[in-house]
């Protein structure tokens, strides 16, 4: 990240309406926490995530936090092991990891029916009734009705988003001013061909945002193709 670019969010770290927004935020977190029995916290290693997982962990270090590997063809391998590398140095102590047999065995399938028809299923039957989610209204139209209202229920359990009404600056501002890891490589990589606004870890396997993926990754983004090989 560019000096000009961290000063403006370090500073948007000083403000006082993201100082509301933080407390305003982690009261949430530990309302939900207190009317839960078993949550967990979805990480999927994009920055909201690890924002999340820096709140939730301050106020429960104890928290489940389940991690779904969406496989080789979505994710490269060495990004999956540095998001799996920044949820520890976050401070996550029990850590679930799942992956697909599908892939394993070069079956083909659809990540997102793998992780609901089967993983959702499991959870529930192990009791969990809370999954707490990094999405952010700003981020799309869809993620603005999904994260209406901050508690949801779906046909397994109660999801959260204490996220839903945090900007990018909200959640760079507490990147850096936390000191938290996250995959900054790849998101200033996109963020200098998109905006800050726009760049998405998630960019690489959701069909929410396909539109982004053929045109950056395949032509813009060629020259970086091995960066993270390398």
């Amino acid at each position: 990240m560019d000096q000009v670019w961290r000063q403006t969010f370090t500073m948007h770290s000083e403000t006082e309406s993201f100082q509301e927004l933080l407390e305003k935020t982690k009261k949430t977190i530990d309302l939900i926490l207190s009317k839960f029995k078993k949550p967990y916290i979805a990480y999927s290693g994009g920055k909201d995530s690890c924002v999340l997982l820096d709140l939730i962990l301050h106020i429960n270090p104890k928290i489940i936090v389940f991690h779904w590997d969406y496989g080789p063809n979505l994710i490269p391998r060495i990004i999956e092991y540095r998001l799996i590398n920044n949820a520890f140095k976050i401070g996550a102590e029990r850590f679930i990891y799942v992956t697909s047999d599908r892939y394993l065995t070069n079956q083909k399938y659809v990540w997102y029916k793998d992780f609901l028809d089967k993983e959702l299923p499991k959870l529930s039957k192990a009791g969990f009734d809370l999954s707490f989610i990094g999405l952010r209204a700003e981020e799309s139209i869809i993620r603005a009705i999904k994260t209406k209202n901050i508690l949801s229920h779906d046909k397994y359990m109660c999801n959260a988003f204490p996220l839903r009404d945090w900007t990018y600056r909200d959640v760079y501002a507490y990147l850096l001013k936390n000191k938290i890891p996250y995959l900054e490589k790849h998101y200033d990589k996109y963020s200098k061909l998109m905006g800050y606004d726009k760049s998405r870890f998630v960019t690489f396997h959701d069909p929410e945002f396909s539109q982004l993926t053929e045109c950056v990754d395949g032509i813009l983004m060629y020259k970086h193709k091995y960066d993270d090989i390398n």
